[in-house]
């Protein structure tokens, strides 16, 4: 007889499968290619090609390492570089490859640079050259989780983060994400179980 405990396990064992098979159509989704030193960060311009997969507009990024703890890996990106003191907003984007009809979800953590004012900071997301609206968040390293779900039009998909401050002090950026939205549902069922993750922890949705 299959109890309703050994039914869980298998759809636990069933969703795992599913979560570690989902591919995130996104590059260097931790900005972790390209090391940047311990303790430091580096400012990037417009045009610079060391960002790896991702291609930097606007005046300039920071590129930073263990300068302040990353939400995973060691490496995450402020969209305001410190180039100049005046209006330094940046912007990343890079091309995706999408199916036309396909539903997608896009999710990634951002904080804010404590270092500067404004103490909101803000974000403006395109996807396939649509905005997908303006996002904050507080000028804290807190990480908090930002996403939305869009059809692709095109089998070529722009996902761009344009900052909208006007300061060197910009909205920090890391673990950007692009899954099948059938995928991300069912990751999300697998993370949100202690036992499968192996934590005796909350959930941690993507």
């Amino acid at each position: 007889m299959i109890t309703r405990s050994r039914l869980f396990a298998l759809a636990v064992v069933s969703a795992c499968t599913a979560a570690a098979s989902a591919q995130n159509i996104v590059k260097n989704g931790g900005f972790e290619l390209s090391t940047v030193p311990n303790g430091t960060f580096i400012t990037k311009s417009a045009g610079d090609l060391t960002l790896d997969n991702w291609v930097i507009g606007g005046d300039s990024i920071d590129h930073v390492g263990t300068y302040w703890a990353a939400y995973e890996g060691t490496q995450s990106i402020d969209l305001n570089g410190t180039k100049s003191y005046f209006n330094t907003a940046g912007s990343v984007a890079q091309t995706l490859a999408t199916v036309v009809g396909q539903e997608y979800a896009v999710s990634w953590r951002m904080g804010g640079n404590p270092a500067g004012a404004p103490a909101t900071k803000s974000v403006e997301v395109f996807f396939g050259g649509v905005s997908q609206g303006v996002f904050t968040s507080p000028d804290t390293i807190s990480w908090n989780l930002k996403s939305f779900n869009v059809f692709a039009t095109n089998s070529n998909s722009e996902l761009k983060f344009v900052s909208l401050d006007p300061t060197p002090y910009g909205a920090l950026l890391d673990d950007v994400r692009g899954l099948v939205r059938g995928q991300a549902q069912r990751r999300r069922i697998a993370e949100a179980d202690p036992v499968a993750r192996g934590k005796g922890q909350g959930p941690h949705p993507i």
